[in-house]
């Protein structure tokens, strides 16, 4: 009877683990332009949550930057979900002679799911 129970715990579990994914905000509609001395990104955030956790990453000549380390202001940190989110980085108040290659960029995004403080998952 006990590993029954135990079976049945560790089931349960398992099955409520595989559900936290579905309550996460989805990012859609990425895109990216520019304007002027300006990358812009919009963004629609779209789930059951009221708002979540959006970061931006950005790869300039081999080198990844985290936007807290740029000029970067708009709908980061925690946004509510809706549509037509932007971002703006001023690039020239971070590479003043301009950029000689391409930028690589990533949004990504965490409802208020579960997160273990120890592991980050």
């Amino acid at each position: 009877m006990k590993n029954k129970n135990t079976y049945l715990m560790f089931v349960l579990f398992l099955s409520t683990l595989l559900t936290l994914p579905a309550f996460a905000a989805e990012l859609k509609n990425e895109k990216a332009r520019q304007e002027g001395n300006r990358l812009v990104i919009t963004y629609d955030l779209e789930g059951k949550e009221r708002e979540a956790e959006v970061g931006l990453t950005l790869t300039v000549e081999g080198k990844t930057y985290k936007a807290s380390e740029l000029h970067v202001e708009g709908d980061l940190g925690k946004v509510k979900t809706g549509r037509g989110k932007r971002i703006s980085w001023n690039i020239l108040q971070d590479f003043p002679r301009g950029l000689r290659a391409g930028v690589d960029w990533e949004l990504a995004t965490t409802g208020d799911a579960f997160t273990d403080s120890a592991t980050g998952m």
